[in-house]
């Protein structure tokens, strides 16, 4: 069985260039079957685009098509805050690219950029995504697909 994903992508919407960061999850599914493993990846995609239209019709009228997808994590983030910070709140992420190339990031919160490069460093499935290049620290605004009604 292939477990279930939780997901972490970020978006970057509107003339403000807010950053969103978005949870979903992708459900299990037997690694044997290739239609279990479309459907739990479909599922999790059409979850995303919900959140992320809901977000979009919130914008004016003339920024809607201002929608930058900037990078996803498809494991654990760095930091306790991502998992007990309800939706809609304001939190400094780290992120940063890793050899496998865009969109696949590293991200998390964390004190300081040195403490978060220790807890990557620390984190055997992160260090195993290499990370490469520079870190940026944005705002984000967490969206939690399990707490917004879709």
């Amino acid at each position: 069985m292939a477990r279930r994903l939780t997901i972490y992508s970020i978006y970057k919407l509107g003339l403000a260039e807010r950053h969103y960061l978005l949870q979903t999850e992708q459900p299990e599914y037997a690694n044997v079957s290739q239609s279990q493993e479309d459907t739990a990846v479909a599922a999790e995609q059409a979850s995303r685009q919900r959140l992320l239209a809901q977000l979009l019709q919130a914008l004016p009228l003339l920024e809607r098509g201002l929608c930058e997808f900037v990078g996803q994590l498809q494991d654990l983030p760095v930091g306790e805050v991502l998992y007990t910070a309800p939706s809609y709140a304001e939190l400094p992420v780290y992120y940063g690219y890793t050899r496998y190339g865009y969109p696949w990031v590293v991200l998390g919160t964390a004190a300081s950029e040195n403490a978060f490069l220790a807890e990557v460093e620390a984190t055997e499935e992160l260090v195993g995504l290499q990370p490469i290049g520079p870190l940026t620290k944005i705002m984000v605004t967490l969206v939690r697909a399990l707490d917004v009604a879709l």
